[in-house]
């Protein structure tokens, strides 16, 4: 007998912004703000109790970092709501939105300090990996080999011809589109995490 999926939910439609501006790479510095942001793009707007569900995390634990993603322009304020638990006359609980589910670095209009700020952000993004691929070892859901396979840690060097290196950019957009396209919510759908620094080595 085929197994149960959950009823279809819509995906948060797909809007792009540019971040511009030192003050927002810098917000980006923290691995718990990178585990914020995911799940606002993942989820759509969402309370602090929403994402604390989503991340395993108390609510009062990520007033700090949602604050200092409002003040970088990051997060927005969208509405507030009551709860169905909420006591009469007691103000509903605030619903935060990403301000674009997909945030891309400006590099054409880099300048020195989004440059610094820009290494801070992917220092943050290799700490979220490492904690995340520890995290599933101990778990002791880490599926290693095969087509269910969960983890994958390799390092690839390659010399490239500037014909090559234009094609690998193109397999990589295709690939961070392929996964943009997928927020599956069945039931069976596996989370799942890419995480990769294309660069010069050697220096």
């Amino acid at each position: 007998m085929a197994k149960k999926r959950s009823q279809a939910k819509q995906s948060p439609a797909r809007t792009r912004r540019k971040l511009r501006s030192p003050k927002q790479l810098a917000a980006l510095s923290s691995p718990e703000r990178m585990r914020i942001v995911d799940a606002l793009a993942a989820l759509g707007p969402s309370s602090a109790r929403e994402l604390g569900a989503q991340l395993s995390r108390a609510p009062q634990a990520l007033y700090y970092h949602l604050k200092a993603l409002q003040a970088a322009g990051l997060v927005e304020k969208s509405a507030s709501r009551k709860t169905a638990k909420q006591p009469k006359g007691r103000r509903g609980e605030a619903v935060y939105k990403l301000i674009a589910n997909e945030l891309e670095f400006d590099a054409k209009n880099a300048t020195e300090e989004m440059l610094q700020s820009l290494a801070d952000a992917a220092s943050a993004l290799l700490r979220l990996a490492d904690r995340q691929t520890r995290a599933t070892l101990e778990s002791g859901t880490a599926q290693l080999t095969g087509q269910a396979r969960n983890l994958s840690v390799k390092r690839l060097t390659a010399r490239l011809k500037p014909a090559e290196l234009k094609q690998l950019n193109k397999l990589l957009d295709e690939l961070i589109e392929f996964l943009a396209q997928r927020q599956s919510t069945d039931d069976d759908a596996t989370a799942v995490s890419l995480t990769f620094a294309l660069h010069p080595f050697g220096y």
